[in-house]
């Protein structure tokens, strides 16, 4: 988790004491924005592991079916 420094959680703190609504409002848009990029690169991460098994599968020669039955 990232550490918020002095000054910027002082800045907060002042904000959220001059507007609480804005300041509520920007918390929940920062906090959606980070859900957002999260999502995003889950999705690039599992893209590409997938890349990743379907290029060693076809480098060994086996399909999708020869990698669920057993080795005997």
């Amino acid at each position: 988790m990232a550490t918020i420094s002095h000054k910027e959680r002082a800045e907060r703190l002042f904000r959220w004491k001059q507007d609480p609504v804005k300041a509520l409002s920007e918390s929940a848009t920062k906090e959606q924005a980070t859900r957002v990029l999260t999502a995003k690169l889950r999705v690039e991460r599992l893209a590409r592991e997938a890349r990743l098994v379907a290029k060693t599968r076809t480098s060994r020669g086996t399909t999708h079916d020869d990698a669920k039955s057993p080795p005997f």
